[in-house]
């Protein structure tokens, strides 16, 4: 029910009410602001739009074992109900480094293809510690599964830098 709520709060904001969120910079910058306000260990998960705006962030667990059954078939539910066209997951660990384990890999590649059968992309798992932060998609380990030629665009477009907008002259 409260993600109908949501939902439905999230179709009223304004494409600017809704943060970029289509190159890693963009979901880096997101997640040093929401660090400030976070105790970890949590997981969250950002959903965004064809433009790669925010659309819905929730967290996952209060943990790291963001993967369980449980919680993936929530967070699947999510991305149908919005008709998400991506996904990150943030971990935030409580640590100073920001290593991916096992657990983390394993179940990038199996929410992956998850989120590919509904339509989806999982565009990237990033891992934030107090002095590190690691993106499992520019280590190369989040599978690119084919899809559209956009799905395929919005995945090359992620690990490339935004764009400055170019600076008014005197």
């Amino acid at each position: 029910m409260l993600a109908g709520e949501a939902a439905i709060a999230c179709a009223h904001l304004k494409p600017e009410d809704k943060p970029p969120m289509g190159c890693f910079q963009d979901v880096l910058r997101y997640a040093l602001k929401l660090r400030r306000t976070l105790r970890p260990p949590c997981a969250l998960q950002l959903l965004a739009d064809i433009d790669g705006r925010l659309i819905f962030c929730r967290e996952l667990c209060p943990s790291l074992s963001w993967a369980e059954p449980e919680t993936l078939r929530e967070a699947l539910g999510d991305v149908l109900r919005l008709s998400a066209r991506s996904a990150v997951i943030l971990l935030f660990v409580g640590a100073r480094g920001a290593e991916a384990g096992v657990y983390d890999l394993r179940h990038a590649r199996e929410y992956a293809h998850a989120l590919h059968a509904a339509g989806s992309a999982l565009m990237d798992v990033v891992i934030v510690g107090d002095a590190e932060v690691s993106s499992l998609r520019k280590q190369n380990l989040v599978p690119d599964l084919g899809g559209d030629e956009l799905m395929r665009m919005l995945r090359e477009n992620y690990l490339r830098p935004r764009e400055e907008a170019p600076e008014a002259e005197d």
